[in-house]
């Protein structure tokens, strides 16, 4: 059984292979660029007519964040920094407590106001960014797993998928 499983990893493709032989060599700096700065794919993606996730809003500020009006976003959405890597910093919200303020995540526990202002806050000091250089937070549509694809998903939980 570990034999298979070695022989298995030996064929899968690694992060840091997959950039050094594929990402650097095939994209010029420009590209790269874009690629690693969520919004401005949007736009590029958008201008080719290329559907995205609705954003809702983006938190570039604290003072901002200390505007946001929490009754306007919908029951679900995704919280995520603009200049994110390996999906740190993403949370997924499935829906919304009646009658409070905490959101629904895909695991069934909750996170309250103040605890999404305080991930947001993490996101603009750039916990989750490249360089830990201060990011955006971006609040979007949450996009539904099409049903072919179920399978391989468990709530949401990148790791639970084999």
């Amino acid at each position: 059984m570990i034999s298979n499983f070695l022989k298995l990893n030996r064929e899968v493709l690694g992060l840091n292979r997959r950039n050094q032989e594929y990402v650097r060599p095939y994209n010029s700096p420009s590209s790269k660029y874009i690629a690693d700065n969520k919004i401005l794919t949007k736009r590029v993606l958008r201008k080719e007519l290329i559907q995205t996730p609705e954003v809702y809003k983006l938190i570039r500020t604290k003072k901002q964040l200390q505007f946001l009006d929490w009754n306007s976003l919908p029951k679900s959405f995704v919280i995520k920094p603009n200049k994110g890597t390996g999906g740190n910093g993403i949370i997924v919200f499935y829906g919304k407590k009646k009658g409070k303020n905490e959101w629904i995540r895909p695991n069934s526990t909750t996170m309250t106001q103040r605890d999404i202002t305080l991930h947001i806050e993490n996101i603009l000091e750039g916990r989750f960014s490249m360089g830990s250089k201060n990011d955006t937070a971006i609040i979007e549509e949450r996009i539904k797993t099409d049903p072919l694809l179920k399978q391989y998903s468990f709530r949401g939980d990148r790791k639970s998928v084999v």
